[in-house]
């Protein structure tokens, strides 16, 4: 292999590998579920029908937390998600946003009520 393909491979897995993985990860989790999140079609909530066990595939998840997923289609534009009053309890909202060339946005939002 030249020099210039081995660069040319390097560059489409650095930049190509991360939306191949994510993209096989919606796809996983709106049909499959993930632990105790249910399936659920995109741009439906799925909640956890329980806490998380060793078992689970979370990376670094907490086990005193239950989970609720939704993947959010806006390719045909913006998507407004209201979230309920927590009512006094913790609640975090995370927005994760994977672009057509592999970078990756977070949006933390916490609150005690």
């Amino acid at each position: 292999m030249s020099d210039d393909l081995a660069v040319l491979a390097a560059d489409a897995f650095v930049y190509g590998f991360a939306l191949v993985f994510n993209l096989q990860e919606v796809g996983r989790v709106s049909q499959q579920g993930l632990g105790s999140v249910a399936p659920a079609p995109f741009n439906t909530f799925s909640h956890a029908s329980s806490l998380a066990g060793p078992d689970d595939p979370f990376v670094s998840v907490n086990n005193d937390t239950v989970y609720s997923l939704a993947q959010i289609d806006v390719s045909g534009g913006p998507v407004l998600l209201r979230v309920p009053d927590a009512a006094g309890r913790y609640c975090c909202l995370l927005r994760m946003a994977v672009t057509r060339i592999g970078r990756c946005t977070l949006l933390l939002y916490w609150t005690t009520g």
